[in-house]
């Protein structure tokens, strides 16, 4: 059997183990079950105490964010659709493997 040592307020995960622990005060005991869930797809949800499925990561490509900054508002929009296709390939090889980023991740241009 797998326990969690969870804070009894806040639900917040302390500890995992496959032996039952002696808990302190304002600590509760979760029983998780025989075995123990594969962390790499669920996490611990605070609210009902139990594991749940990972939600899938979203990704935003940071040539959308582009836009939004004003300078680069201001020269986007002189160029012609030739150019934005040309600078847009330049910077997504410029960017390789960091051109995407997570939706819960800001944005760099907007600090």
């Amino acid at each position: 059997m797998w326990y969690a040592v969870v804070e009894s307020t806040t639900g917040r995960l302390l500890s995992l183990g496959d032996v039952r622990p002696e808990v302190r005060p304002g600590q509760t005991i979760v029983e998780i079950g025989a075995t123990l869930p594969d962390l790499g797809q669920r996490m611990w949800d605070e609210a009902s105490r139990t594991f749940i499925l990972r939600p899938v990561p979203v990704f935003v490509d940071r040539l959308d964010d582009l836009p939004a900054d004003p300078d680069f508002a201001i020269v986007w929009s002189k160029l012609t659709g030739v150019q934005r296709t040309a600078l847009r390939t330049a910077l997504a090889r410029l960017l390789g493997d960091y051109r995407m980023r997570r939706d819960d991740e800001p944005s760099p241009l907007f600090k």
